[in-house]
């Protein structure tokens, strides 16, 4: 009976040990570290996107707030269905309400042409951890996602394939094997 437990605690061990594991890798979102093959924000696209947070905040607070930000939005977003957009937007706008301030904390390359910016939102609902992505294109900053979270996770407005905005992977070379 002894060996049983004994076996039972270093057994628990193991998974307790792995758990920790797995919960410091939860807290190591890649999103928020800068990439380091990306090249640095420059000071112009950084003015530019924080110029736009603060006008998105002022659109999420106007009249047709979620119809206006899709109209303004980059077309991955748009390719998302207006009505699915409408649908999401307009619940975490009930949700939350007014938009009262947002206070960007970071500004980072998050793709090749994608530029984070996180921060803090306060809404007459209370405080939210911020991401806004946007999307450089034709030399202005289009938000492509609205990001927030929850505890350790983070939840996306609507879903969206950030891939599609990176460079393709460069093939590999194949080794030959020698016989």
């Amino acid at each position: 009976m002894t060996s049983f437990r004994m076996g039972t605690i270093v057994g628990w061990r193991r998974v307790g040990v792995k758990a920790i594991g797995l919960i410091m890798l939860a807290g190591c979102d890649s999103s928020r570290q800068p990439a380091p093959n990306f090249p640095p924000v420059e000071a112009a696209q950084r003015a530019s996107v924080l110029d736009e947070s603060a006008k998105l905040r002022e659109v999420f607070n106007g009249d047709r707030a979620c119809e206006s930000i899709y109209e303004g939005a980059s077309q991955s977003l748009q390719s998302v269905g207006k009505t699915a957009w409408l649908t999401e937007c307009d619940q975490v706008h009930a949700d939350w309400g007014t938009w009262e301030s947002f206070t960007p904390t970071a500004t980072i390359r998050c793709g090749e042409v994608l530029i984070c910016v996180d921060g803090t939102g306060v809404f007459a609902a209370g405080h939210r951890t911020l991401e806004l992505i946007w999307v450089l294109e034709s030399g202005r900053s289009q938000i492509v996602n609205l990001r927030w979270k929850i505890g350790a996770l983070w939840t996306d407005l609507l879903p969206y394939e950030r891939h599609h905005f990176d460079s393709p992977p460069v093939p590999r070379k194949r080794r030959t094997e020698k016989s």
